[in-house]
């Protein structure tokens, strides 16, 4: 399994904001501790990839619960003697430690 980092980027959740007004999407942090909030993190004209930005960190998140759940599976099948499924989960298992470790620029 990946081993834990901590997040070089701003934690999460994040939001898309459309202005009505305006073609351009801003992408923002959650606000700090005091109340303030983080200035805008990306600006982009594209919406559709202004929302899938703004759910990177919660889909990090669920990347890396589904990594520690496929490794379990994995190793259930192999403490059982089904090596043929457990492989499929082994591949399963290396995509997802890939993309994370990508996130995580690793």
């Amino acid at each position: 399994m990946s081993t834990e980092m901590k997040a070089q980027h701003t934690p999460g959740p994040w939001r898309a904001e459309v202005q009505p007004d305006c073609s351009i999407a801003r992408i923002y942090g959650p606000k700090h501790s005091d109340g303030g909030e983080y200035a805008a993190l990306f600006e982009t004209s594209n919406h559709a990839n202004a929302r899938l930005i703004a759910s990177a960190p919660e889909l990090l998140e669920a990347l890396k619960d589904a990594e520690l759940t496929t490794y379990q599976y994995e190793q259930s099948l192999l403490a059982q003697g089904n090596e043929a499924a457990a492989r499929i989960y082994t591949r399963k298992y290396a995509a997802i430690a890939k993309l994370i470790a990508k996130a995580e620029g690793r």
